[in-house]
């Protein structure tokens, strides 16, 4: 008898469904702390606040005069977009747990981006700049294919890796190159 009951309540419940509308589902973006680097004005201290599955570790920066916030989702911690028109570039912040698949596949990535050859092990220490900072040493990687180029900087804080890759045409990273050191010199842990 139990059985009979389910099955029909199974076939009024399958049936009934499909006179139904589709369900629609929406991602809202949940509101920021003041201060969080999605929210800061141009020229202002950026800072990333904690999000589920991201780094622990948290750092904060110093984002140049010119540079525009762009909205960040996803991974991302913090987006900027840099200049305008044709040269126009953006940077990307996300931070991951662990080592993120290690250098040298990153870098091999980020070369593919821009049909680039990859590079082996031996190459690898000739392709990086290291550049100080108050939260410690990042490693620098220029790369330039035949329309498009990248500067992908990384730092190791705490059992996660930090990235930020700043992409776009070669003349576009070449001109945001400066105020991009600049800003990597500036990072250090919030608080």
């Amino acid at each position: 008898m139990l059985m009979k009951k389910l099955i029909v309540v199974a076939t009024v419940l399958v049936l009934g469904g499909c006179s139904r509308e589709p369900v629609s589902s929406y991602r809202v973006e949940k509101e920021q702390p003041a201060g969080h680097a999605g929210h800061e004005g141009h020229g202002h201290a950026g800072h990333a606040g904690h999000d589920h599955g991201a780094a622990s570790a948290e750092l904060a920066w110093n984002a140049p005069q010119g540079w525009k916030t762009a909205p960040s989702s996803g991974m991302r911690r913090a987006s900027y977009l840099i200049g305008a028109g044709r040269d126009q570039t953006e940077l990307s912040v996300i931070a991951l747990e662990g080592g993120a698949g290690g250098e040298l596949a990153n870098l091999n990535r980020w070369r593919s981006q821009l049909g680039l050859e990859p590079i082996g092990p031996e190459e690898l220490d000739s392709s990086v700049k290291t550049i100080k900072s108050p939260a410690g040493s990042v490693r620098v990687f220029r790369l330039a294919g035949a329309e498009a180029a990248m500067a992908a900087a990384k730092i190791e804080l705490e059992g996660s890796t930090w990235f930020f890759k700043l992409s776009g045409g070669p003349r576009g990273v070449d001109a945001a190159w400066p105020q991009f050191e600049g800003f990597l010199r500036s990072l250090r842990r919030a608080g």
